[in-house]
């Protein structure tokens, strides 16, 4: 029973919204209708504009007419009296919400703009085109185009911005990098020459210790000669001094005994 009311009283809902669109955009018809006899096809600028919005609901009409301000006023004092409470928008709101038909009839043209999900903006559009109006460019079109593009030129130019930012600062971390490896060589050069200087340095002392330990050996070994010839010639002699000491007890001996026969 609940979903049944539900629906019965969303049903109802509709029938009043869609009979409130049906009057709103009759209203909107006869308040224009003496906007003028200009031609159906004409130039608009944004000092004939005013805008007028629903503040129960996200709608927004921008209208473009010889009747400027009036032709809103108009339109607020008409819906007033089918009961909807709309508003003339204070300049510079006319293109809030997103434009969603731009039509034009009878030298009269209106930008309608939803701020919400398109539903109300969708049915105005729907009813104007079933009342004859026909799709013309405005001048809020126009803006928003120019505003699309100079928005789309600054991405574009944000990106080359950002893409020459980007490559500026590889060049200069390549040019970093290339100055590190340079100074990096260098260094490693400064330290392999210190290394070989070191190591020269450290063979050349080498040498000298095993020229110096060499030489020490030599005058060891020659030291070590001498001595050993020296004791050589001492024992050598020693030897000599015994043999003839030898012999000259061998002669006293032989002497003696010479001596002892002939006495």
């Amino acid at each position: 029973m609940g979903r049944l009311w539900r629906f019965i009283a969303g049903t109802r809902r509709r029938r009043i919204v869609f009979a409130l669109f049906v009057a709103v955009v009759a209203a909107i018809v006869i308040a224009l209708a003496g906007a003028g006899s200009s031609p159906s096809t004409r130039s608009y600028t944004g000092t004939e504009s005013c805008t007028s919005a629903d503040v129960e609901a996200n709608v927004r009409l921008s209208v473009y007419s010889s009747e400027g301000r009036a032709a809103c006023e108009a339109v607020d004092r008409t819906l007033g009296k089918e009961g909807s409470y709309w508003r003339v928008q204070p300049e510079g709101s006319e293109l809030e919400g997103e434009l969603v038909c731009s039509l034009g009839k009878s030298g009269t043209l209106i930008e309608v703009r939803d701020t919400g999900g398109h539903f109300y903006g969708n049915k105005f559009c729907a009813l104007l085109t079933g009342k004859g109006w026909t799709e013309q460019e405005g001048p809020g079109k126009r803006i928003e185009q120019e505003k699309s593009e100079r928005e789309a030129e600054a991405k574009v130019a944000q990106e080359q911005r950002q893409k020459e930012e980007h490559e500026k600062s590889e060049r200069e971390a390549a040019t970093e990098q290339r100055k590190r490896e340079v100074q990096e060589g260098h260094e490693r050069a400064k330290e392999a020459a210190t290394q070989k200087k070191e190591e020269g340095e450290r063979n050349a002392e080498l040498a000298h210790e095993q020229s110096e330990q060499k030489h020490e050996q030599q005058q060891l070994e020659g030291e070590e000669a001498d001595r050993r010839a020296q004791e050589a010639r001492e024992h050598k002699k020693e030897e000599g001094e015994r043999a003839a000491e030898q012999r000259k007890n061998e002669e006293e001996t032989r002497r003696s005994q010479e001596e002892a026969e002939h006495s």
